[in-house]
């Protein structure tokens, strides 16, 4: 009787469930949130957004930048987080984003 053999997906199913439980070395800032305030046609609004450093290691010199596909839409210049220890979030509840309330596209960039 030939033996039996069979094929076990192990990337699939098991990597992506164990994704969230790894620790990653070194810093890594990811976005966590964002709260958008105020976005009424025709006026401004600000935009609040949370990131962790999920590695762990220091994330040093953090700043999180903003952009828009339309060139005409007007943005706040990038924002420093400073260092972000590991495991942590930082935020700038304090001194939010200010855009164009307009129908765009936004990215958020972390660098």
């Amino acid at each position: 009787m030939a033996a039996t053999k069979y094929h076990f997906d192990l990337v699939g199913e098991n990597v992506y469930p164990l994704f969230y439980q790894s620790w990653i070395a070194g810093g890594y800032v990811d976005v966590q949130s964002h709260l958008v305030s105020g976005t009424l046609p025709g006026e401004s609004f600000s935009l609040e957004v949370a990131a962790k450093n999920i590695g762990l290691e220091l994330a040093e010199n953090v700043a999180v930048e903003v952009s828009a596909d339309d060139p005409s839409i007007g943005i706040s210049p990038t924002l420093n987080y400073g260092d972000i220890i590991a495991r942590e979030r930082a935020d700038n509840a304090g001194n939010p984003f200010l855009l164009a309330s307009q129908l765009i596209l936004l990215f958020l960039l972390l660098t």
